[in-house]
């Protein structure tokens, strides 16, 4: 069976609505992940999946900037496997 994982026209017009809404709304989320994803895209900085989790220490897929993504932070992150990182994502929107 093939599975054509294309959006069809429609969807992409609301995929495109939808991200050009996001970006206007966190600007600052979008320009701290800019710069990382191009920190290590110019090997200035290590990728994230060759680190270990900083909660649990298996093997880390993402970054998580965890002093928020304020002008000259997007490079302070910690990295973080895909569990650890949304538990940190849920236990702050618990707090908030």
């Amino acid at each position: 069976m093939n599975y054509d994982r294309k959006l069809p026209v429609l969807g992409k017009a609301v995929a495109k609505r939808s991200r050009a809404k996001y970006v206007a709304s966190h600007p600052d989320k979008v320009k701290a992940r800019q710069v990382l994803n191009n920190a290590v895209a110019s090997g200035k900085f290590p990728p994230p999946d060759g680190q270990v989790c900083h909660k649990c220490g298996l093997p880390a897929v993402e970054y998580h900037h965890h002093e928020g993504y304020a002008k000259g932070k997007a490079l302070v992150v910690v990295a973080c496997c895909k569990d650890c990182h949304e538990a940190i994502h849920h236990m702050n929107a618990v707090e908030a």
